[in-house]
């Protein structure tokens, strides 16, 4: 597929394109998942703008399809856009009958091509909501498109990416006011997302919990506390959680132990996928009053962790190498905790994040405690001067991307750290 010239208005290139252009040809069917407003339709629009769009938000449409879905879907055989399909969730069946029947006519006969043609916009990751949704594994390639990160902005100020986020909306264009835009969003995300897809009624509650989410950001995840400050069924606070998760509101860093089965059973931490949004919850007004509000530390960990998150979104690495390690959790007299690791073919790299501008060199001693069981590349990501010391490196926030420079990234899953 060659690569467009983006002749949309005020489009903002996105890091996610070189991953689209390599799974365009890899399957019948691509997947572009993402949060509501994170630019999904306007980047499929920009990439295949040749093929008809059909919106599946809008009821006329729904009752179009639903008329005669396999129908449809072969009426469209050369190609469409079909966007916000978990609308129509029966679509997926009949998409992965008709996908087969081009595999298979490209395997045997050599007919056509495996090229993208589907193309299925979502902001809802239907990998994680059960069995409405028919499986699409082997038939469609997924790119995962989460809100804007500060090199596609091209903002480096952490205060101001901490208020703003990454929405599209905020950015580019008449650049919305958050103060209007977030209200909005949560109101939309409520009924569209809450009470439409998942049919909870009490949406006052569930906006509550969104808050107590953003309250907790980074702090490992206690359901019997959330559900006792709720006075919800602590089977309702992780079924909650799971929808947040499910339709890119918050994330899950799970703890780093070298037994990787450990981490399965641990509490993990929750963050969210937008800083932006995180402080429109917590009541920010503006920049200004995060640190009034003595929310810095919070959010500037949040915006830290979220950067790598979509960082690995972005380039199609797995989506859970973000970790965190508590020694005292695993046994150990000394009760250090690291903000985040990263798992890595030679070795780890292990990061502690600091609001400060004034580097304190006691802040690597939880990485070097962590270095004498393993090989590790230890950073601390602050708003200071970045500077190489005999411990590690501090980078300033807007030096962020050197943390990916020389390892790549994998999952340990798949590869033990001392086989390479």
């Amino acid at each position: 597929m060659n690569k467009p010239h983006h002749p949309l208005s005020n489009f903002i290139p996105r890091e996610c394109e070189p991953w689209i252009e390599e799974m365009a040809g890899v399957c019948p069917i691509m997947s572009i998942m993402g949060p509501r407003q994170a630019g999904k339709t306007r980047l499929i629009k920009q990439y295949f703008s040749h093929l008809p769009y059909y919106d599946f938000e809008d009821t006329q449409t729904q009752a179009l399809v639903r008329k005669d879905v396999i129908g449809f879907v072969r009426e469209n055989i050369n190609g469409a856009i079909f966007d916000e399909f978990q609308n129509i969730p029966e679509i997926t069946r009949a998409l992965k009958v008709v996908a087969d029947e081009i595999i298979y006519d490209y395997a045997e006969y050599q007919k056509g091509s495996i090229d993208a043609r589907f193309i299925l916009s979502g902001s809802h990751n239907y990998v994680t909501t059960g069995q409405k949704y028919e499986s699409m594994v082997g038939r469609a390639s997924i790119i995962e498109l989460p809100p804007m990160t500060a090199s596609e902005l091209g903002e480096i100020n952490a205060e101001t990416l901490m208020f703003k986020g990454g929405y599209p909306a905020l950015h580019q264009g008449k650049k919305e006011d958050p103060a209007k835009f977030f209200p909005r969003y949560i109101i939309t995300y409520l009924q569209r997302e809450i009470r439409d897809v998942h049919n909870i009624t009490d949406l006052s509650k569930f906006e509550d919990f969104m808050q107590m989410c953003a309250n907790r950001v980074g702090n490992i995840l206690n359901h019997d506390m959330m559900a006792s400050d709720l006075g919800l069924p602590v089977e309702t606070v992780g079924g909650w959680l799971s929808i947040l998760e499910a339709s890119y509101i918050i994330f899950r860093a799970r703890p780093y132990y070298n037994n990787f089965e450990k981490c399965l059973v641990k509490r993990p931490k929750i963050y969210f996928y937008d800083t932006g949004l995180a402080a429109h919850l917590l009541g920010v007004k503006n920049p200004q009053s995060i640190a009034d509000m003595g929310l810095k530390g919070k959010l500037f960990e949040n915006l830290v962790v979220s950067e790598v998150k979509k960082t690995f979104l972005n380039k199609g690495l797995l989506a859970d190498s973000v970790y965190f390690w508590n020694a005292e959790k695993q046994g150990s007299d000394d009760p250090y905790e690291i903000d985040m690791v990263l798992v890595g073919r030679y070795g780890l790299k292990t990061i502690e994040i600091k609001a400060s501008d004034k580097l304190n060199p006691h802040w690597f001693n939880p990485l070097k405690k962590l270095s004498e069981l393993t090989k590790t590349e230890k950073f601390i990501i602050y708003n200071g001067p970045t500077v190489e010391t005999q411990d590690g490196k501090a980078l300033n926030f807007k030096d962020l991307a050197q943390i990916f420079i020389d390892t790549p990234i994998i999952d340990p899953r798949h590869e033990r750290l001392d086989e390479d």
